[in-house]
């Protein structure tokens, strides 16, 4: 394979503010679907990405891209019928399905979407609660279904994201509202605890990493997680710094583009 780089795209299927590319990332992902396709793009698995980069694995066509979401909100699988101020909406997955009605199901053999999920059920109802006023659910109840359908998987983002709603943090040295973890045991409980859990859910363990809020932390991405994510079963963590991921990165903090 001569020297590729794989754009990471990033969406959040909760961020409905309207129907126009920038109010909208279900819009987003739509028009970016043909946009690339139109143009040559190939769209990969997330795994594949990896494999092709980092482990050897099969060649990726020169000109290939990878598609994910953030929090695993109920809008990635489920649509909803009556947004407040958009109207319906379908979920990310029906976009990829759109996709291949209008274009063909061999127009993109490997269209596939990972979504990296927060294990914690209290988190996930009460980000729901706060972030999202109620209108869109953060549930585990699709997961096993959206993965046996073949074209939408889910990751590990942590255990409840540090996130800054939920009050304050029971870990030691942490403060809520940042993913810049400095300590082992807030490693475990953020990420071991959360492949733990997420494992439990969908059957196997998680295989990638998504860093709430973005970016990487040093003790994480240079010591935590090249010592102790392959025996977790993880194969690569990802930021969002903005950049194509490429053979030579550290596999622990790969970069990802995100929309809006």
């Amino acid at each position: 394979m001569g020297f590729i780089r794989v754009p990471v795209l990033t969406y959040h299927g909760a961020n409905v503010s309207g129907t126009s590319y920038a109010e909208n990332d279900g819009v987003a992902l739509r028009e970016d679907l043909d946009f690339l396709h139109e143009r040559g793009w190939s769209v990969v698995p997330l795994g594949a990405a990896v494999a092709a980069l980092f482990e050897e694995g099969p060649s990726l066509p020169t000109r290939s891209v990878v598609l994910t979401c953030d929090d695993a909100t109920d809008l990635d699988w489920r649509s909803m019928p009556n947004h407040p101020t958009a109207g319906h909406q379908p979920a990310l997955i029906d976009r990829l399905r759109d996709f291949q009605s209008k274009w063909g199901a061999d127009a993109q053999p490997g269209l596939h979407l990972t979504a990296f999920a927060i294990a914690s059920r209290a988190a996930r109802r009460r980000m729901s609660e706060a972030c999202l006023k109620g209108l869109v659910g953060m549930n585990d109840s699709w997961w096993r279904t959206a993965e046996a359908s073949g074209m939408l998987s889910i990751e590990n983002h942590s255990w409840d994201h540090n996130h800054g709603c939920l009050g304050p943090a029971p870990l030691p040295g942490l403060s809520r509202g940042h993913f810049d973890l400095d300590r082992a045991e807030q490693a475990w409980v953020e990420v071991g605890a959360a492949q733990r859990v997420l494992g439990s859910l969908l059957g196997r363990p998680p295989r990638f990493f998504a860093y709430p809020y973005g970016p990487a932390s040093d003790f994480l991405s240079r010591t935590w997680l090249p010592r102790h994510g392959p025996a977790m079963g993880l194969r690569a963590a990802f930021t969002t710094e903005g950049a194509p991921v490429e053979a030579g990165l550290n596999r622990w903090a790969l970069p990802r583009y995100v929309c809006g």
